[in-house]
């Protein structure tokens, strides 16, 4: 019996033996884990604050480490961030990688925030590649305002985010909460860059925009530089489309004054002379002020762009549409012409330009003053006189108005529209009015009725040498 019981007690023993040794196997890398902790100055006990310090350090040595002494990689702080939210939002990516390669979900919403929204709020590009990588929702939301991440980047200009969300496959068509595509935002910012990525994603250019715009294009058109026209052409956006105010767009380019954007309608193919469309709203008027425009566009029809140029003293956008062709015909119910229209507005550099000169080379080349007290005119060359005479103007009761004028039309035979039997010879028309210069009767005093007499010799040389456009001060 004591026998026995001997070797009951010495089984026990080796029994005990034998589960400490098993014990001992299957914790010794648990305790080396722990043991290389403590080394690195890990406190024990919490194990929470260690995982999110790793993951904000991106130290995917010590997060090795903790998972294997047992830590728990997707324990969330007291705040409620879970680790791999703490490594989006401190731009960790090898720590990102590796939290959700040992089970963390990639879209866990913790205080209103994924981990992709916290790295694209700091602007962690290569963490957000990680989260898309590993499936991550490309459309979470971002900002306090909550807008999904390819609008966010949109509506901030974010370039890199914008181009790294398309990449992994969102819709470059991805509408806001009131149905407006990304590409409605990027032209409201006037952003050329974050635009053209869309566009060559796949945006549609001819979508709606927001009241009061009727089109992108037309929002570009009044807001936007040429460059945003330029691309939404290129892009196929319709240059015939009309404005909130119901006329072409060039028209209304023009109106508003916008030379380069009406060069880039011209260049996608619009025609110079697209006509103002009847009847005009005063939305329009508005942008060709005063009585003068006003009576045109409410009472006439067939108005050109170059007319409302004209009719808004548009110096460079004359010249621009003339270069272009822009026609010199007329309305079609009151048969005015642009040069007419300049002509009653009395704009000189306007009436040169329609007359094909330079204002500043035809006034630096060759001008003509008449000195109504003197009774004598003044060629100027290049700022030297070169030749006076006497002239004779207007008699009492039929005075010559003084002011500058344009030589607007030239006939070597004329007479009197005015006057019967009045010929007129050498006649040179200014500023499209019902008097001008012309060989005649000189006394040494005013006769006319209005016009300016010039000697038969001076008139012949100026008639032949002095070109239209020339510019004529009556003083």
């Amino acid at each position: 019996m004591k026998h026995i019981r001997r070797w009951w007690q010495r089984g026990a023993v080796l029994a005990v033996v034998a589960v400490l040794a098993v014990v001992a196997v299957e914790t010794a890398p648990v305790v080396r884990a722990r043991v290389a902790l403590w080394r690195q100055g890990v406190p024990l006990g919490d194990d929470v604050s260690a995982i999110h310090a790793a993951s904000s350090a991106d130290d995917v040595d010590t997060l090795e480490l903790l998972l294997a002494a047992g830590a728990d990689l997707r324990a969330p702080k007291d705040q409620g961030d879970t680790p791999l939210q703490t490594a989006a939002a401190a731009n960790a990516p090898r720590a990102a990688a590796f939290l959700i390669a040992h089970g963390a979900a990639v879209d866990e919403v913790r205080n209103g925030r994924t981990p992709l929204s916290l790295a694209l709020e700091g602007g962690h590009i290569d963490v957000a590649r990680v989260l898309l990588e590993q499936g991550a929702d490309a459309l979470a939301p971002v900002g306090d305002e909550g807008r999904p991440a390819p609008l966010h980047a949109v509506r901030t200009g974010d370039l890199k985010t914008m181009t790294l969300l398309l990449g992994f496959g969102v819709d470059p068509n991805v509408a806001d909460s009131d149905g407006f595509p990304a590409l409605v935002h990027a032209v409201a910012r006037n952003d050329e860059p974050i635009a053209r990525l869309l566009l060559e994603a796949g945006a549609t250019p001819d979508v709606s925009s927001p009241a009061p715009y009727r089109s992108l294009l037309e929002q570009a058109i009044r807001d936007g530089g040429r460059g945003m026209v330029d691309l939404l052409l290129a892009y196929g956006a319709d240059p015939s489309v009309l404005s909130r105010e119901g006329q072409p767009l060039v028209p209304v380019a023009v109106a508003l004054g916008r030379a380069d954007i009406t060069a880039a309608l011209l260049d996608a193919g619009a025609d110079v002379d697209t006509p103002v469309v009847p009847p005009v709203s005063k939305e329009f008027l508005a942008l060709v002020p005063g009585n003068y425009a006003r009576f045109y566009l409410t009472r006439d029809a067939g108005l050109t762009p170059l007319m409302v140029a004209v009719l808004r003293g548009d110096v460079g956008l004359t010249r621009m549409l003339m270069k272009r062709g822009a026609s010199l015909g007329a309305t079609r119910e009151r048969h005015k012409y642009p040069l007419g229209m300049a002509a009653d507005r009395r704009n000189v550099p306007i009436m040169q330009v329609l007359l094909g000169r330079d204002p500043a080379e035809a006034a630096r080349t060759r001008r003509i003053v008449i000195s109504i007290s003197a009774q004598q005119a003044t060629l100027y060359e290049h700022d030297e006189p070169t030749l006076r005479s006497r002239v004779s103007t207007g008699r009492p009761g039929f005075p010559t108005p003084p002011g500058d004028y344009v030589i607007t039309d030239k006939r070597r035979y004329w007479e009197s529209t005015i006057y019967e039997s009045a010929e007129m010879p050498y006649f040179m028309r200014l500023s499209c009015l019902d008097f001008g210069m012309h060989a005649g009767i000189v006394p040494n005093h005013p006769a006319s009725h209005g016009c300016i007499r010039l000697p038969e010799d001076t008139a012949r040389k100026f008639f032949s040498e002095i070109p239209v456009g020339t510019l004529v001060s009556v003083q």
